[in-house]
């Protein structure tokens, strides 16, 4: 004596679902890896702007605030000038 089982299908809503965020999942690491690494801080200002004295302070302002521990291995100025480095964060 056979009885028929019900046939289950082939891809369940479960299955679409799973399937589905995978899917979004690895597009989403493919696109942080297309777009490559995009942290870091932005100068929003700075001055002087045209011209200056030889004693006019140089002033960089940022978008994010600065470790002043980091910055001193971080700026360069070229050509070189004599000065001492200080950092604010307003």
């Amino acid at each position: 004596m056979t009885e028929d089982t019900p046939s289950r299908p082939l891809w369940d809503r479960l299955d679409a679902a799973m399937t589905a965020a995978l899917l979004i999942l690895l597009l989403a690491i493919a696109g942080v890896i297309g777009h490559g690494d995009q942290i870091g801080i932005q100068a929003q200002a700075f001055s002087p702007q045209d011209t200056a004295f030889s004693r006019t302070a140089i002033q960089v302002r940022f978008d994010d605030p600065i470790e002043p521990s980091s910055v001193a291995g971080h700026v360069r100025l070229d050509p070189p000038i004599s000065g001492t480095l200080t950092v604010t964060n307003r």
